[in-house]
């Protein structure tokens, strides 16, 4: 079966929502789409840029783990997971993953949308062109996570479980959803949290802006696009010229805490036991 063939743009210039850099290291110009990952507005716009540029290499911000978001179908993110299930999920993945992915799935639910539309669309329209590499260019997810917890403090740990599992069932509103169609949900989620937990910032969001900073100046080119949510974007550009230690940010720290998930859930009902107990005295 031949591979579909390109169709041309509607636009003439690119949007003005769309960054531009030259790599220093490849002489590539790089087409930085920024998106808002509850806007279907963004997928069409990633089309379009993608039609307008016709891009040889296009860095998506996905890890290798991640890459099934790339066939997903309606179905297959319509009903949210449970709480058991989150915590059946933490025996293999962590409590952490384990927790945001619940949190995640009940906003996702809320809000009708599928995840990664513009990814997905990115890479239907990579399928079209003849010289094209579709690039994961995010850190593996599990990097990521294992290095948030691990830049945690004891109580910290606890009192980022309580919240995410008191958090993830609450309501959203129509006016809720109108004020995200124009910001990156995840980032803008992570930002509230790292209000509350100072440690999760530099993990969770600037050492990914270095490494997709790393993956899309290494793209030869010559015309790279970029699809990352709108909240990497400023880190993008201010990591654009600098010296970048990959090599450190890509390391899992070694654990010297034994905190495992029963040690958590007999910490939160600690707390819970300790705050009934100041009541009624």
């Amino acid at each position: 079966i031949p591979p579909p063939s390109p169709e041309p743009p509607t636009i003439t210039s690119l949007p003005p929502t769309v960054t531009t850099l030259v790599s220093r290291i490849t002489g590539a110009t790089v087409h930085i789409v920024g998106t808002a990952h509850v806007s279907r507005a963004s997928a069409d716009e990633v089309k379009e840029v993608i039609r307008y540029t016709q891009p040889n290499f296009i860095v998506l911000e996905l890890c290798p783990s991640r890459i099934n978001i790339l066939s997903m179908e309606e179905q297959d993110s319509a009903t949210p997971i449970t709480l058991t299930q989150a915590l059946q999920n933490s025996k293999k993945h962590g409590i952490l993953p384990a927790l945001l992915s619940y949190l995640y799935s009940g906003v996702r639910q809320q809000l009708k949308i599928m995840p990664g539309l513009e990814f997905r669309t990115a890479f239907i329209e990579a399928q079209k062109l003849t010289n094209c590499t579709l690039v994961l260019g995010d850190r593996p997810v599990h990097i990521t996570l294992k290095r948030t917890w691990a830049n945690l403090k004891f109580l910290e740990k606890i009192k980022l479980v309580y919240t995410l599992m008191k958090e993830s069932r609450l309501k959203i509103t129509e006016e809720d959803i109108e004020g995200l169609k124009d910001t990156d949900l995840i980032t803008s989620m992570i930002k509230e949290l790292a209000k509350e937990f100072p440690g999760m910032s530099r993990p969770l969001i600037y050492e990914r802006d270095e490494y997709l900073t790393n993956s899309l100046r290494r793209c030869p080119g010559p015309v790279v696009v970029g699809v990352v949510g709108l909240g990497h974007v400023e880190g993008i550009k201010k990591c654009w010229e600098e010296e970048l230690d990959i090599r450190q940010i890509s390391e899992i720290p070694s654990s010297h805490s034994s905190i495992t998930k029963k040690t958590i859930i007999v910490g939160i009902c600690s707390v819970i036991i300790g705050v009934f107990t100041w009541l009624l005295y």
